[in-house]
């Protein structure tokens, strides 16, 4: 029987709205990670990681917070991008908080791991129009965030944010494939329309 459900997968592909969505239709409770870290740090995730310069702290806290989720039943939790494929190595353990965070997921039990996806071209427009709208998130790449100009301006740094938000999404794919067998698009399909196909999967689980 399932108890929770992970959706994971990269900005843009609609994990929040889905899984409220989802939440919602089968009486559970929704938990956004990011909301959630940002929520135990006392601060917002572009404060956190220095915009992406040290996402150190953030994954620590992150992969105590995955932790506890994975613990508890009747949720729907949205995962952050970079749960289970970030490469943030973890001193103790010499291995990426990533694969710490497959490992939490893998002994999960009674839980479905479901994974959301777009085209390149998708996740580029959705992006773009986030970043006009909202405020600028904070860089993937730490040695880009290190070295980038201060006095960019911000349709620069907007094609800074997407070009860089690409490149992870390419190095990250493999990994994300690999968190789990059940695959979902979001191209061309309202969030309800997802949450019925979720709703078809978990049927048979």
């Amino acid at each position: 029987m399932v108890k929770r459900i992970f959706l994971v997968g990269f900005r843009a592909t609609g994990k929040s709205t889905v899984g409220k969505i989802l939440a919602e239709k089968l009486n559970w409770s929704f938990m956004d990670m990011d909301f959630l870290i940002s929520q135990q740090a006392g601060e917002g995730v572009d404060v956190l990681t220095k915009n992406g310069s040290d996402w150190t702290k953030f994954r620590q806290i992150e992969i105590e917070i995955l932790g506890e989720l994975s613990g508890l039943n009747d949720v729907v939790i949205g995962c952050g991008g970079g749960v289970g494929v970030n490469d943030i190595v973890e001193k103790n353990s010499n291995k990426t908080y990533g694969e710490l965070n497959k490992n939490i997921l893998e002994k999960s039990e009674d839980s479905v791991i479901i994974l959301l996806s777009l085209d390149e071209g998708t996740i580029r427009d959705r992006l773009k129009i986030q970043y006009k709208n909202k405020k600028i998130m904070p860089l993937l790449d730490e040695n880009e965030a290190k070295n980038m100009k201060v006095d960019l301006d911000r349709d620069k740094m907007i094609e800074k944010q997407i070009e860089d938000s690409m490149n992870a999404y390419r190095k990250r794919k493999p990994l994300y494939e690999d968190l789990t067998s059940i695959k979902m698009s979001t191209d061309d399909l309202s969030p309800q329309e997802v949450v019925n196909n979720i709703m078809e999967v978990i049927k048979n689980e």
